[in-house]
């Protein structure tokens, strides 16, 4: 019987699973202290991944107990249906970038950045030299106003606002205002913040579990998807990048990016990007910013005031579960 141990609150529990594929790899995996599980080496004597026995029962509390005969019945198959694949990455090419910019959004488009940033006094439309860091044209917005997500549809730039009822579209080419981007999806107080299309629909994030298909004209929402990770939702979706049929998406002060099918809202495959630039402040400078490069196929991250934009290439590392479709 293998086990893991779960952290919560600072008091560990023992979950016992019987031997599943997926969890081979669960040790290491990157995701698993954001999903509320935590791999320790051992409990008392019983290590992880090894044989239990009449003796190790015996020192165990009654609440792992409670915990082995919940997961005795608990379906096990649910979990492991579904597909995660690791990405590892190298560091193609640094670039510089404003380390004063609150990265809100980001998109390439014909060898040049365009940069959404933050906050109340500092938001602002960007054009940026990607070599130089330059950047070209700048559109501030009014001091009101705390900008969230950008993209490019049929020539046309959408750049979200967090509070302000309403975004704005712009003319790709002058930057010049056109209408508003009217919130038509959900319910209540729409608070939207990543953005990106797949050409045919613009597709929205909310910082919950939600990815929001939206009509670029009418601005009505057509339909929405809850993103998903063994079967458990997954919330603090933020920056939003689509890229050859999926959705890559920033989870919100986390060092990861998902990949999510857009149809199902199956997180299919992540990457840990801890590694990229661990030299900074984890609470100010968190990761934000995905942008691609369609016809070279590059990959480009930065993060919230950095002074780096890293172009990356992805590769796989594992997958999570080897079961069969």
């Amino acid at each position: 019987m293998t086990i893991i141990v779960a952290e919560v609150n600072n008091n560990q529990s023992i979950l016992f699973f019987s031997g599943p594929q997926w969890l081979d790899s669960l040790w290491h995996d990157p995701f698993a202290k954001s999903l509320g599980f935590w791999c320790s080496d051992c409990i008392g004597k019983v290590k992880l991944g090894s044989q239990l026995n009449q003796q190790d029962f015996h020192m165990l509390p009654v609440k792992y107990y409670l915990w082995a005969i919940l997961l005795a019945f608990w379906p096990w198959t649910v979990i492991a249906d579904s597909v995660v694949s690791r990405y590892g990455f190298s560091v193609e090419h640094v670039y510089p970038h404003d380390p004063k910019a609150f990265t809100q959004g980001l998109i390439f488009e014909n060898g040049r950045l365009y940069e959404s940033t933050g906050l109340k006094g500092h938001s602002s439309l960007r054009e940026i030299d990607l070599e130089t860091g330059n950047v070209l044209r700048i559109k501030n917005l009014a001091p009101k106003h705390f900008a969230e997500g950008l993209t490019l549809y049929k020539g046309k730039l959408y750049q979200l606002t967090w509070k302000s009822g309403e975004g704005f579209i712009y003319d790709f080419d002058s930057f010049k205002y056109l209408e508003p981007f009217v919130y038509r999806y959900g319910e209540g107080r729409r608070k939207p913040w990543g953005l990106t299309n797949d050409g045919k629909e613009l597709i929205l994030s909310d910082g919950s579990s939600m990815i929001y298909f939206i009509d670029p004209t009418t601005h009505e929402e057509i339909r929405s998807i809850i993103v998903t990770r063994y079967s458990r939702e997954l919330s603090k979706i933020n920056e939003l990048e689509y890229i050859r049929g999926e959705i890559f998406a920033n989870v919100w002060q986390s060092d990861l990016i998902i990949r999510v099918d857009p149809t199902t809202g199956k997180v299919i495959g992540e990457i840990d990007l801890s590694e990229l630039y661990p030299d900074r402040d984890p609470n100010e400078q968190v990761l934000n910013g995905i942008a691609y490069d369609r016809d070279r196929d590059r990959l480009f991250v930065t993060g919230k005031k950095w002074p780096k934009l890293f172009e990356i290439k992805l590769y796989e590392l594992s997958t999570l579960n080897q079961r069969e479709p």
